[in-house]
């Protein structure tokens, strides 16, 4: 009796931990934030992660700058880095659904830079 009362529990342990991992959110190995809005979001910080690390104060992309900050950020950046951007950027606007409110809102200001 006592074993089948112990493979219960260890089957519903196996149950409940692989739904939880399912909705904890991903971590992205290159900047360590959870929760993508959408795996285009994930694609797009993953593709520009260092040029779009001067535009936030931590390493999981969750806190923009200042927009003087963020100017200082795109001046210091060449011209080829800021046409690259500008060009994502332009997906992240014409497809705001598949992003967190805050990557469109950084695009559309970097998109006004």
């Amino acid at each position: 009796m006592n074993t089948k009362i112990l493979l219960a529990a260890v089957a519903a342990l196996g149950v409940a931990s692989s739904a939880y991992a399912q909705t904890t959110g991903s971590i992205d190995s290159s900047s360590g934030r959870e929760g993508w809005a959408s795996d285009e979001e994930r694609l797009f910080f993953d593709e520009h992660d260092q040029l779009l690390g001067p535009f936030f104060f931590d390493e999981s992309f969750t806190e923009i700058r200042s927009p003087e900050e963020m100017r200082t950020a795109w001046v210091a950046m060449s011209p080829e880095e800021q046409t690259q951007l500008r060009t994502n950027c332009g997906d992240v606007i014409a497809n705001p659904a598949a992003y967190s409110q805050q990557t469109v809102d950084l695009c559309n200001q970097l998109s006004g830079m």
